[in-house]
């Protein structure tokens, strides 16, 4: 495989590369308790066994700045990756295998499958899982879920007006202790955003050009808002500089 460019240009292919999200999740819903910085000590050895074998038969991974710090120790070192960030031309690039990047999604898959990359891992955080399934990128998911509830942490998604419709292929359960491996398929590559009219076909439908800005104030930020409050007065790009 070739390495990455330092900085992914838009494509003009409609190919892309089969995508794949995974996640791990507590029964609840969220991907990350409250109070955790790096380490998830509520993961199944069996899932991160599960997600290594992923990672393996991948391609190249796309997350979030933040997801990449934290998994960075126990990345495989020829991996190659895709890094969202709100400043992708200040980061110092460990290798040629890692990439940053503030591109539309739908750009950065034409790029990759332009240069050879046929397998693509999405693993998060929030706002990537958001970003690609709500412009209908996404083939399939999987999800694990551990038998733990967090009450407050940081959801699956960023964005609570996501609708994508998805079938179930299949359940494995992983362990004796009930944590299950659920595989579903997208039904269709149009994710969306829900307004009050209905169903939005793809992101970029509904805030136009802006998606940009909603990429590079959206990643890495602490605090969580919906892409209706985000482009709302007084919030993000309509009100003031988010940190």
């Amino acid at each position: 495989m070739p390495a990455l460019t330092g900085s992914l240009a838009a494509s003009s292919m409609a190919d892309r590369p089969w995508v794949r999200l995974a996640a791990v999740v507590s029964l609840d819903g969220k991907i990350k308790k409250n109070t955790e910085t790096h380490t998830r000590e509520w993961i199944s050895k069996e899932d991160k066994a599960r997600f290594a074998s992923l990672v393996a038969e991948s391609d190249v991974l796309v997350m979030g700045r933040k997801t990449y710090r934290n998994m960075l120790p126990v990345l495989p070192r020829h991996k190659h990756c895709v890094v969202y960030t709100r400043n992708p031309t200040g980061q110092p690039r460990p290798s040629e295998q890692v990439a940053f990047t503030n591109d539309r999604p739908r750009a950065v898959l034409g790029h990759l499958y332009a240069s050879g990359y046929k397998r693509v891992l999405i693993t998060g955080g929030s706002e990537i899982n958001t970003l690609f399934l709500a412009d209908g990128l996404v083939d399939e998911v999987l999800l694990t879920v551990e038998p733990v509830m967090h009450g407050i942490g940081r959801p699956l998604l960023a964005d609570n007006k996501l609708y994508v419709p998805l079938m179930l292929e299949g359940v494995e359960r992983l362990n004796a202790g009930g944590t299950l491996l659920l595989t579903y398929r997208v039904l269709e590559r149009q994710g969306g955003l829900q307004n009050g009219a209905g169903y939005v076909g793809e992101g970029e439908t509904q805030y136009g050009g802006r998606h940009q800005e909603y990429i590079q104030k959206r990643v890495g930020q602490e605090e969580l808002l919906t892409a209706d409050q985000y482009f709302a007065p007084g919030q993000g790009v309509a009100g003031k500089e988010q940190g």
